[in-house]
């Protein structure tokens, strides 16, 4: 399990890379399962610090790792033993035998992907938030799990005469195409990143990480020599999948930007719009919710006049979306300085705790405002907004 790799090109040091990292009660625990361990854990803390800037919480990434990982294993399992079937066909027993090798990644993608939206569904959450968040994640954990492939000495490409060459075991130098898509990864996963913050729409993360992914693994799959090929063709089965996931991401991306066939995202308008932050109210400054997450705007308004019967409007929003909290902020100076608003009862209703009813009304996205069933208004709403929503309620 002893390799020896060196970089003849840029120094004379020779690497001696051990596949066992240590032994656990009489069993070898490998390197590259401690590397894609590693990988896996850090996009799970990255997914669980950013939940709340995509409507999300902590407690359902718990449950989508909680289902998603072990879909992704046989996801990647089935894959790779789909395109070698010549060789399980009569090796039935090696199939389960993951420890021998034999994941491929766009198995595992499809798997996890698959098993999320079947989460989303199940749980009433919004599927495209949520894999924008997942494909932030991907590459975080595939940039640093591709270090496993090289501790492994595989997933290399074909000779080359260049600086960084990789010379495995003494032979000629070859390209390290895991550190090839360790950095385009790494890279990816800094513009998601920060682009993700501003973001014009639900999916757009999720379509540029198709695109950007998509590209490189295009290109390096090229250049690598254990490839899985369909069939008995030339064709590469990972660089085809490549091929669709950049024109779908590329091609969708720009369309939605050319055409502006989108909802502005309301989780990151509200900075953008020309809103000052400091008229953003911290999430302290919301009225507590009760144990059903509803909560009455008017408890904060005791001055309700009496003596006019009041009118009920309802409000779908997010505890956390910065939009929302100003709408809140700006509902509450309006009935301050207005006292025919107070007499307007705001039930505010957190669409992520109340799925089931949320699921019953007609919006894309928060702050949602409806008189019975009928929509008033939903997206950016600043202050002038609410104002005409309050005079539509009066007039009804």
């Amino acid at each position: 399990m002893l390799n020896t790799v060196s970089f003849p090109g840029l120094s004379d040091g020779i690497l001696e890379l051990n596949r066992v990292a240590f032994t656990l009660f009489g069993q070898d625990i490998m390197w590259y399962g401690v590397i894609i361990g590693t990988g896996f854990l850090l996009a799970a803390l990255y997914g669980a610090a950013r939940s709340r800037d995509f409507g999300l919480d902590v407690d359902f990434i718990l449950d989508l790792l909680i289902f998603c990982l072990p879909a992704a294993i046989v996801g990647a399992r089935l894959y790779y033993v789909a395109f070698r079937w010549d060789y399980y066909a009569g090796n039935w027993s090696e199939i389960l035998n993951i420890r021998g090798g034999g994941l491929a990644f766009y198995g595992g993608f499809l798997g996890g992907v698959l098993m999320g939206v079947l989460i989303c569904k199940i749980k009433k959450r919004r599927i495209l938030p949520t894999l924008d968040l997942a494909c932030i994640c991907f590459p975080l954990a595939q940039a640093i799990g591709r270090w496993g492939n090289f501790v492994n000495c595989e997933a290399f490409g074909g000779e080359t005469s260049l600086p960084w060459g990789m010379s495995i075991n003494g032979a000629a130098p070859v390209h390290p195409t895991f550190f090839y898509e360790s950095l385009w990864n790494i890279i990816g996963f800094a513009l998601l990143h920060f682009y993700s913050k501003k973001r014009k729409f639900d999916g757009e993360c999720a379509l540029g990480y198709l695109a950007w992914y998509g590209f490189g693994r295009m290109i390096i799959e090229g250049l690598r020599t254990d490839s899985l090929y369909i069939g008995s063709t030339n064709l590469r089965a990972s660089q085809v999948l490549a091929f669709a996931f950049f024109i779908v991401g590329f091609g969708l991306l720009c369309y939605m930007h050319m055409t502006k066939k989108y909802r502005t995202c309301p989780i990151f308008k509200a900075r953008t719009a020309g809103a000052p932050a400091e008229t953003i109210p911290d999430l302290d400054d919301l009225p507590a919710s009760t144990d059903a997450e509803i909560s009455d705007i008017n408890q904060i308004n005791p001055e309700t006049k009496e003596d006019t019967p009041m009118k009920e409007l309802t409000l779908f929003m997010l505890p956390r979306c910065p939009h929302c909290k100003l709408a809140i902020k700006c509902q509450e100076e309006l009935m301050a300085e207005h006292p025919e608003y107070q007499n307007i009862k705001i039930t505010m209703i957190d669409e992520a705790k109340e799925a089931a009813l949320a699921e019953q009304y007609d919006y894309y996205y928060v702050p949602a405002y409806f008189v019975g069933k009928e929509k008033l208004f939903e997206g950016h709403a600043e202050k002038n907004d609410v104002e005409a929503v309050f005079k539509k309620v009066l007039e009804m």
